[in-house]
């Protein structure tokens, strides 16, 4: 945890940085900054990793002296850390969804001059006080809509919708305000009070489905993140 808020910290730092150049028009020190960002990131994939090392060693040591079982997860999937990564990106992991969207974030302001700053686990403030809801979600190939994400029933002013595929691109959907206003009824819920949009993607086009309703073409709206400054 110690590593998680210095790393935090120094990210901050570096963002604050990359905001003030890139006022200043200085291209090469806010690219060499976001590469710096980036390096943050996998410092906090990496920190991440170590903190549940030592939760799994914390556990283990409880165990000690007591009868040894194995449970079924342990008997039927091997212990290959690319099978490890590449399962826990599949279910949609918080962690993974964290990995994205920071590293989503770092790339808006780097490009569009967006700043955000965090509110909750999926929702943000931009510099002008709009809500963001940054939901994620990873592909589920077996579904009719492989890409379920959820946002808690509050409508924020945008969102943005990050889908990850299986092959490992990051399709992200801008919504401003106008849209998610004319959505936002029609979308549907679940037991927990989350609003769930369901992604589809037919050829070259991607599609929400809403409720009680057809489905719509949402490609107009990806990459768009210029709309959240």
């Amino acid at each position: 945890m110690i590593f998680r808020e210095g790393i935090n910290r120094l990210r901050q730092d570096i963002f604050a940085r990359i905001a003030d150049d890139a006022k200043k028009g200085l291209t090469e020190e806010v690219t060499r900054l976001a590469t710096l960002a980036e390096s943050c990131d996998v410092a906090l994939q990496t920190a991440s990793r170590l903190e549940n090392e030592i939760d799994r060693i914390r556990e283990e040591l409880k165990n000690v002296g007591k009868p040894y079982k194995v449970s079924v997860a342990q008997q039927t999937l091997p212990s290959s850390p690319n099978r490890s990564e590449k399962h826990s990106r599949k279910t949609g992991s918080r962690g993974r969804g964290r990995e994205v969207r920071d590293a989503w974030i770092a790339k808006a302001m780097q490009n569009h001059g967006v700043r955000v700053r965090r509110l909750g686990e999926v929702t943000y403030e931009t510099a002008s006080g709009k809500r963001v809801g940054i939901p994620y979600a990873s592909e589920a190939a077996h579904r009719t809509y492989p890409w379920w994400l959820g946002l808690p029933d509050e409508k924020p002013d945008y969102a943005v919708l990050l889908c990850e595929t299986d092959s490992g691109e990051i399709a992200d959907f801008i919504f401003p305000s106008d849209f998610v206003s004319r959505i936002w009824n029609s979308l549907s819920r679940d037991k927990n009070h989350h609003v769930k949009f369901h992604i589809s993607r037919r050829g070259a086009n991607w599609e929400l489905k809403l409720k009680d309703g057809p489905s719509l073409v949402i490609n107009q709206y990806r990459g768009k993140a210029d709309i959240l400054r």
